[in-house]
C-alpha cells in the first residue's frame, strides 16, 4: 500500500537494500522451510533419530548436556540452511525428546549456516582460498562453544523441563536390555511404526504453518534493522568500542572490521560484504568466521526461534549473542594469527 499509494515508507521498500533483501529472504525462507520441512518427516518418524540418538548417547551428554538425536540435529543446519535446523528442533521439543533447555540450547548452538553459504561467505570476503580450512575450523569451533555455552548463563537457567511441564522423557519407559546397538535398533524399529501416510501430509502442514510464522516476524524486524544498517551510522558508533579489543588482539584494519562484529546479529553475509575490500586478508577470515560461530541472526535463524514453541524471547536472543561473541573474539583472533 505504501508503494501503490507513494506514501513516505514507499522508498525503504523499493530501496534493493531493504525492501528487496526482504522479498528475496522472505521466498527464500518459505520455498525451504516448506520442502525441506515437509520431508524432515522421514528423518523423525524413519527411526534415524532415535538409532543415532541411541548411540551417540554417552558422547553427548557429558560433553554437551543434550540427548544424542542433537548430533542429528546439528547435521541438519550444516547440510540444508539454519531455519530447517530450528524448525527440527522444535518438532523434537514438541515430542519431548528435549526439554526447554536442551532445546534453546540446540536452537542457539547448533543451528549454523549450511556448508553451501559457507563457501558463499568465503567468496565474498575473497578467501576462497581458505574455504577447507574455514568450514573445519568452523565445524571445530561450533562443538567447542558448546561445551562452554551450556554450561554458563543465559542457557544453564532455562528451565530443564519437557513442554508438558513434566521432568520424564517421553520414552522414559524403554527398555535398557541388550547392548547399546541392539537398543539402538529396537528404537528405530519402534519409532518407524509411526510413519503414516496421515503423518506426511500432517508434516507438510506443519512446515508451511511454520515457515509463515516465521515470515510474520521476519519481515518487519529485517525491514527495522535493515534500515539501520543501511540508513544510518548506528552500527559505526555500537562498533567503535569494539576497535581497541580488535587492535590489542593485533587484528589489521581493526576499526573497519569492528562494526562488522555487530553486523552478524542481523544477516549473517552482511560482515563478509562489509570488509569485502580493503581489509587485510587475516581480518577478512577473522570477520567471516566470527559471522558464522555467531550462530544468530535475525533474517532467518533468529526469526525461526522466535517463531518456534521454545519460548525463546528477542531478549534472551540478544544475550546468548553477545556471550557467544565476547568468547568467540579472542579463539578466532588467536586462529587467525596461528594460520597468517
Amino acid at each position: 500500500l505504501a508503494v501503490w499509494f507513494n506514501l513516505p515508507p514507499a522508498a525503504i521498500f523499493a530501496d534493493p537494500n531493504i525492501g528487496g533483501q526482504v522479498l528475496t529472504l522472505a521466498g527464500t525462507v518459505m520455498s525451504t522451510v516448506s520442502i525441506c520441512g515437509w520431508f524432515i518427516v522421514f528423518v523423525l518418524k524413519s527411526g534415524i533419530v532415535e538409532f543415532f540418538g541411541t548411540l551417540l548417547e554417552p558422547l553427548m551428554r557429558p560433553l554437551f548436556k543434550m540427548p544424542g538425536a542433537a548430533a542429528v540435529n546439528c547435521l541438519s543446519s550444516y547440510v540444508v540452511s539454519a531455519a530447517v535446523g530450528v524448525y527440527m528442533t522444535d518438532q523434537y521439543y514438541e515430542s519431548k525428546v528435549y526439554t526447554q533447555r536442551e532445546a534453546t540450547a540446540a536452537a542457539v548452538c547448533f543451528s549454523t549456516i549450511s556448508v553451501g553459504y559457507i563457501g558463499v561467505l568465503s567468496s565474498i570476503g575473497g578467501i576462497e582460498n581458505m574455504y577447507g580450512t574455514l568450514l573445519l575450523l568452523t565445524f571445530v569451533m561450533v562443538f567447542v562453544m558448546t561445551v562452554i555455552t551450556v554450561r554458563i548463563p543465559p542457557l544453564s537457567r532455562v528451565p530443564n523441563t519437557y513442554i508438558d511441564g513434566t521432568t520424564e522423557p517421553a520414552d522414559a519407559a524403554a527398555s535398557q536390555e541388550g547392548s547399546r546397538f541392539q537398543r539402538a535398533v529396537n528404537a528405530a524399529a519402534l519409532r518407524s511404526r509411526d510413519f503414516t501416510m496421515a503423518e506426511f501430509w500432517k508434516s507438510l502442514v506443519s512446515a508451511l504453518k511454520f515457515a509463515q510464522t516465521i515470515i510474520a516476524y521476519m519481515i518487519p524486524i529485517v525491514i527495522v534493522t535493515l534500515s539501520l544498517v543501511h540508513l544510518t551510522p548506528l552500527f559505526t558508533w555500537l562498533g567503535k568500542p569494539i576497535a581497541p579489543v580488535l587492535s590489542l588482539l593485533g587484528l589489521p584494519d581493526a576499526a573497519a572490521v569492528a562494526p562488522a562484529v555487530l553486523l552478524g546479529f542481523i544477516e549473517v553475509s552482511l560482515p563478509a560484504i562489509s570488509v569485502s575490500t580493503g581489509v587485510a586478508a587475516q581480518s577478512v577470515f577473522f570477520v567471516v568466521m566470527l559471522s558464522i560461530s555467531q550462530i544468530i541472526f535475525m533474517t532467518e535463524a533468529g526469526n525461526a526461534m522466535l517463531g518456534s514453541k521454545m519460548k525463546i524471547s528477542f531478549g534472551a536472543l540478544v544475550v546468548n549473542f553477545v556471550v557467544r561473541t565476547v568468547i568467540c573474539i579472542p579463539i578466532i583472533a588467536l586462529l587467525s594469527h596461528l594460520l597468517f
